[in-house]
């Protein structure tokens, strides 16, 4: 998080809980009276059931049952938890509330990650779902208890000390302790003899301690199949498991997560204030997190919202009235007009990405960089010349010659563009085109950007069976609520193209079926000519195989920024291996990238590369967008 900022708001910290704080009823008055509240929740309960065949907002919302019911189905527990916390965290966002800060302990700390955008709520549900099984199948019966007293108690009284581990030490009159059925009986006993309160949390396994130490391997590897993204700008996720912010995301960290004992307090002491207000908002079911701070840190304004009194409206009202008095972001003018030392309008340039293919490009180009075409032959063993000039058997439309053409091409007009004289302040590349413009950055030679694309190509194009479709017309929020209204949950969301274009990816059969539905909501439907369901998570085998690829490649440093795809920000030194792993998974962000650029004073933006694509969306976004400003 840049420790520089543009407006005197509070910086806002967003609290994310685990187990323990859930119970049936939670957040059910939330599901029916906030919409973007609904509509994520559904979409997430929806993915639950076509993945893993759980309904947990059934089992959290059953009328049947009540506050004093145990609410402790793992699995169903852990999937109510995460998309509770998180639709929460997303209507809160639709509200105009969003995070500089996000603090998780123990599941909670996959709900941050997820919010933060480093995993998708998608694979966040699939590893919590996963690691429940796990858990249910292998863990000793055991718990965690409540105990209002001194910590010390841990040392001094054996029954504590020899059959229980601390699994958290929330302030000095409160903490938790975690152990086998057995150690948990006793400790309590021996508790209630010294007069002090105690209380079972709904939790049926003694997670937080050594019990679950022979599940390492297990969990580890359900945590190697996360699609983890870097950091974004602006938004830090604090760990209670280390107390400090999360850079690296391994799976011994997500183990890690899971195992250590929970260091709230020592994670609150490393959200980066810089001396400024701060406002902390509990997404825990129970306000969990913020009856803590009341009494740790009875200084800081926290807001509870989902409590077990069915007050939410009322809190949020609260919390809504306080944000609108906020200050409001200044001096966040655009760098509109601003002119470069060579003193002319800064200028973007893009490259285009599938679908920008057409026989004949490049004729002039092959012509006048003949070594390089030869280099490109050697590589691809045929005439790369031939394929785009001649499209022998109609390959130029198959995904492994598609791509090497299009990077071919966009390097050569590239190079031909700049020989002029023609020089940009900014580039950005869609999808493929991304690999051109690292090229024109600097930060690979011409062979291994074709190298690399090839590779790519290869692998997307073994991906069979998927689709995707073109959704105009309407904007991204709409298309989102079409997909959680109908629990489309199969279907992801690959491009975001322009403020009025989105692309979905998937099954090809989900993706046909999906056309009446967007017709309906006044959406103009276009099923795409792929083969494959692209930037979604139907990628993921290429994404690793790309992986263990790109690593033995070296880069330099970027002489111009490059507006990844992947975080709609420039590339920093040492990514460009991890980005280009993670794009593949991940959608395209171009219409922020444009607006991004628009507010560091681009007004220019050139296509360089065949067809007109990718400058005809940048006319769109300029025309119906506001430029994106940041502080970097």
């Amino acid at each position: 998080m840049s420790a520089a900022r543009l407006d005197d708001r509070p910086t806002t910290v967003f609290l994310c809980g685990g187990q323990g704080s859930q119970f049936f009823g939670m957040a059910a008055s939330l599901h029916r009276e906030n919409a973007a509240f609904r509509a994520s929740a559904d979409e997430w309960d929806a993915h639950c059931r076509e993945r893993h065949g759980l309904a947990p907002l059934d089992y959290v919302h059953d009328p049947a049952r009540g506050l004093g019911d145990p609410c402790d189905d793992l699995a169903l527990t852990n999937a109510a938890l995460f998309l509770t916390e998180y639709s929460l965290a997303r209507a809160l966002r639709a509200d105009g509330i969003r995070p500089d800060v996000l603090v998780g302990a123990s599941l909670g700390e996959f709900v941050a990650l997820a919010v933060a955008g480093r995993v998708t709520p998608g694979d966040a549900l699939d590893f919590l779902i996963g690691m429940a099984g796990v858990v249910t199948g292998r863990a000793p019966a055991g718990g965690m208890l409540a105990v209002l007293g001194d910590p010390a108690l841990h040392a001094t009284v054996p029954e504590l000390r020899e059959g229980t581990e601390i699994a958290s030490v929330n302030h000095e009159g409160h903490f938790v302790l975690t152990g086998t059925t057995e150690g948990l009986a006793a400790a309590e006993r021996a508790l209630r003899e010294r007069d002090l309160v105690t209380v079972s949390l709904p939790v049926r396994f003694p997670f937080h301690s050594a019990a679950l130490d022979p599940l390492a391997g297990d969990v580890g590897r359900l945590a190697a199949a996360l699609t983890v993204a870097p950091p974004a700008e602006g938004t830090t996720v604090i760990s209670s498991a280390t107390g400090q912010p999360v850079t690296e995301l391994t799976p011994d960290h997500c183990w890690r997560a899971l195992r250590e004992p929970i260091a709230f307090t020592r994670a609150l002491s490393s959200v980066p204030v810089a001396g400024g207000p701060v406002a902390y908002v509990d997404l825990t079911p129970s306000a969990t997190l913020a009856a803590v701070m009341r009494v740790s840190h009875p200084d800081r304004k926290t807001y509870p919202v989902i409590t077990p009194f069915g007050n939410e409206r009322a809190n949020l009202a609260q919390l809504g009235a306080d944000a609108a008095a906020w200050p409001r972001p200044r001096a966040a003018e655009p760098e509109r007009g601003r002119r470069t030392q060579r003193g002319s309008t800064m200028i973007g340039a893009l490259f285009p990405g599938q679908g920008a293919q057409a026989k004949g490009m490049g004729e002039k180009e092959f012509a006048r960089f003949p070594e390089l075409v030869r280099q490109a032959d050697e590589i691809l063993g045929y005439s790369i010349e031939d394929l785009c000039l001649n499209n022998p058997d109609e390959r130029l439309n198959e995904t492994r010659y598609t791509q090497v053409a299009l990077y071919v091409v966009s390097a050569l007009e590239y190079l031909a563009w700049e020989a002029e004289g023609n020089k940009a302040d900014y580039f950005a590349g869609h999808s493929v085109g991304e690999y051109a413009a690292l090229l024109a950055a600097g930060g690979f030679d011409f062979a291994t950007g074709l190298k690399l694309v090839k590779r790519r190509a290869e692998l997307m194009s073994r991906a069979a069976g998927g689709g995707m479709a073109a959704v105009s017309r309407i904007p991204e929020d709409e298309v989102r609520a079409v997909l959680a209204t109908h629990r489309l949950s199969s279907l992801d969301i690959a491009n975001l193209n322009t403020p009025r274009q989105t692309v979905i990816s998937g099954p090809r059969e989900d993706v046909e079926k999906a056309k009446e539905l967007f017709d309906a909501a006044g959406g103009s439907y276009t099923v795409l000519k792929v083969s494959g369901a692209f930037h979604s998570r139907y990628m993921a085998e290429a994404s690793q195989a790309f992986s263990r690829h790109v690593g033995e490649f070296g880069f330099t440093e970027l002489r111009t920024p490059v507006v990844s795809n992947l975080r709609a920000r420039p590339y920093r030194n040492g990514e460009i291996a991890r980005v280009l792993s993670w794009q593949i998974t991940s959608p395209v962000k171009w219409t922020e990238s444009v607006r991004y650029m628009m507010g560091k004073g681009v007004e220019t933006f050139v296509q360089v590369g065949p067809g007109k694509t990718a400058a005809n969306m940048a006319k769109q976004i300029v025309r119906l967008a506001e430029p994106l400003v940041v502080d970097d």
